[in-house]
């Protein structure tokens, strides 16, 4: 437990000290945070500094990179235990570094508006699991609140892709819409008629 604790401890500080370099580096012209990072280690230490950035990225990101690829591979192959692990594990290296060779712009530029579909229905359901300990949630309650989010955060990942694609915005404007939350207040209006038509038809 005090491993865990003092590993929470290093990895937090981590964190800190990236979104410090990140802050106090906003005047300057970089295009990502690659590029910042890149940027104060040459800034700080030259060139060394560019192969030291190197060396922590490498011995940082690989071996969550293995493991991640190992655990996608194993997962697969037992779901379709025909294919064997290492074919599985070839294709998701493959795979990974076409889609590490297309550039973080790119890739950020295609990833956001998924993820803005993604994370709010994620959100929503970490956050009915805690209420449904003090608050039972039946099925219609997920149910609906899990529709009524897909429905408006579809409306902002395709407003990512393209702005004339909201079909939500014409009509009305949700609160929070500027701070990427529009989906909070309808979930939550929702999720309250959902529990009161559970209730009476329960009574």
């Amino acid at each position: 437990m005090l491993a865990f604790l003092q590993s929470s401890q290093l990895f937090s500080r981590h964190y800190l000290g990236i979104a410090y370099i990140g802050a106090s580096s906003s005047t300057l012209s970089f295009s990502s945070g690659a590029d910042i990072l890149a940027g104060v280690a040459n800034n700080y230490f030259g060139s060394a500094g560019n192969f030291l950035f190197g060396l922590v990225v490498i011995f940082a990101c690989l071996p969550t990179g293995v493991g991640l690829l190992s655990s996608c591979a194993w997962y697969f192959n037992k779901r379709f235990p025909r294919i064997t692990y290492k074919k599985f594990l070839l294709f998701f290296v493959l795979f990974s570094a076409t889609v590490a060779n297309i550039g973080l712009e790119k890739l950020i530029q295609f990833s956001v508006p998924v993820l803005n579909v993604v994370y709010p229905v994620i959100i929503a359901l970490i956050l009915l699991s805690f209420i449904n300990k003090y608050v039972s949630c039946d099925t219609i309650v997920y149910r609906s609140v899990v529709g009524i989010i897909l429905f408006v955060s579809l409306n902002d990942g395709l407003k990512e892709f393209n702005s004339s694609w909201d079909y939500i915005t014409p009509f009305v404007t949700l609160p929070f819409s500027d701070l990427g939350f529009s989906w909070i207040i309808p979930a939550v209006v929702v999720g309250v008629i959902a529990k009161g038509i559970s209730f009476a038809w329960r009574k």
